[in-house]
């Protein structure tokens, strides 16, 4: 099909695993190399696919009503106890906060502690601040999006 070539990409999750958003994140990138493009936040992007949204140099814009959401990445480790298999949570796993840390710096320049104090914080970002702070180009309606050439 024809398409504007600004609407290729569009993220709008609430996150995944981190293994998941990794793969997408190196399909996505192959893919803009060879074909430029742009991604739209419409709605909620978080967790792991802030990493796809921001992982790359392709240009980021942000509908009105959209959020990101950053935090800190949690590993789950299943373990049998007497018998019973438990899920314990565990917070932080030190390669993929590097990753995070690393991915986030590259798209806002914000200094390293800034950036560590909003993982382990957990932040939601609205529009206006996610443009001010560097992480998107700009505010934009998906009719406007879409007329991008």
């Amino acid at each position: 099909r024809d398409r504007p070539r600004a609407k290729y990409g569009s993220a709008n999750s609430k996150g995944c695993k981190c293994n998941s958003a990794m793969g997408l994140l190196a399909a996505i990138t192959d893919w803009l190399d060879k074909v430029p493009g742009s991604i739209l936040i419409d709605g909620e992007c978080g967790s792991a696919a802030t990493l796809v949204a921001f992982g790359h140099k392709a240009k980021v814009y942000i509908t009105p009503r959209s959020r990101v959401f950053i935090h800190a990445p949690k590993q789950l480790d299943c373990t049998k106890r007497g018998g019973v298999w438990t899920v314990a949570e565990k917070l932080g796993k030190s390669s993929t906060t590097h990753f995070m840390l690393a991915t986030y710096r590259s798209r806002t320049k914000q200094p390293r502690r800034l950036i560590r104090q909003w993982i382990a914080d957990g932040v939601r970002f609205t529009p206006e601040e996610a443009v001010k702070l560097g992480f998107c180009e700009k505010v934009m309606q998906l009719a406007e999006f879409q007329a991008l050439k």
